[in-house]
Order: structure tokens, then sequence, then C-alpha cells
């Protein structure tokens, strides 16, 4: 998913007055049982759908990449770096 530069804006005023309308959402997921940590990232676009929310699923690193933020940095980075990487959608019962 590409995220421009420039957000789309609402309203009638100068550029400076407008709103920003985001072009999609996120979410990520740490989750930590006994014996290990799985983490799962959601990409939605800001439109009207109704697919399933396995469609929507990415790694971490993949929102990342586009958000430029750096989920669970408190990990050590051998734990951050394996979660961060993949998914498995059966982890999540989706």
């Amino acid at each position: 998913m590409h995220i421009p530069a420039k957000p789309k804006t609402i309203g009638e005023l100068t550029y400076s007055d407008r709103v920003a309308v985001s072009d999609a959402f996120y979410k990520v997921i740490l989750r930590k049982t006994d014996s290990d940590r799985s983490a799962i990232g959601f990409m939605m676009p800001n439109k009207a759908g109704h697919k399933p929310l396995k469609k929507y699923a990415v790694s971490v690193d993949e929102v990342e990449k586009i958000t430029d933020i750096d989920f669970f940095v408190a990990l050590p980075d051998s734990i951050e770096e394996k979660v961060e990487s993949k998914y498995n959608l059966k982890d999540w019962d989706l």
C-alpha cells in the first residue's frame, strides 16, 4: 500500500486551515504466551469496504515501512526481528 506524502484535505478554507484525511489506518498487535511471542499488523484503506479482516493483515515490518514508526523497541532485538518480520493468520484465528 502506497501512502502519498501530502494527504488529501477537506474544508473550504485555505490549505493551512483544511483538515487532513488519512488514506489508511493501521493497527499492530503483539501477543505473549507462556512460551512465545507473535505479532501481526493490519493496513486498512480509508474507503468503504466489507472484506474479511485477514485481507488487511501484513507483517509489522510492513506497517513500520509505511508509517516510519519503530514498534516494539523495548523487546530484545532477536525477538523484535522475529515477530515483526512475519505473521501467521492461524495464530490469530483469522
